[in-house]
């Protein structure tokens, strides 16, 4: 619901929605980057200004972390591997210890992101 958190209107807000809200780091495989695809055709083809990642705590993507994934999940547990360096590496009761992941994840470090050609400053969507 980030129109109600922005106050925007209808086709205001170019959305993209993930596992975890996260943001894979920049790479030039020739893969499938759907998250990159998205920000890419928001920023190129429809001169997106602003790019806002947007999460909350206490996702079900944090306690994936924390828990198993099963073996047949390949690509979940794949993708999980994005949010790894924010899990506490000490034992903590679950509640303090996703509250705590999500604060550490929540940040988003520039130095992480690259832009894939492009000259546009910085952008913010959610």
């Amino acid at each position: 619901m980030p129109h109600l958190l922005t106050g925007a209107g209808p086709g205001e807000l170019f959305l993209v929605r993930n596992v975890g809200a996260f943001v894979p780091p920049y790479d030039q495989s020739f893969g499938f980057h759907g998250t990159a695809a998205a920000i890419e055709f928001a920023v190129l083809d429809l001169n997106v200004a602003r790019i806002v990642v947007c999460g909350h705590s206490h996702f079900g993507a944090v306690r994936a972390l924390y828990g198993d994934v099963p073996a047949a999940a390949q690509n979940p547990s794949r993708w999980l591997e994005l949010g790894r360096e924010a899990v506490l590496p000490v034992a903590l009761p679950a509640p303090e210890a996703l509250r705590r992941t999500g604060a550490q994840a929540s940040p988003c470090r520039p130095d992480s992101m690259r832009r894939s050609g492009t000259s546009h400053s910085s952008a913010t969507s959610t």
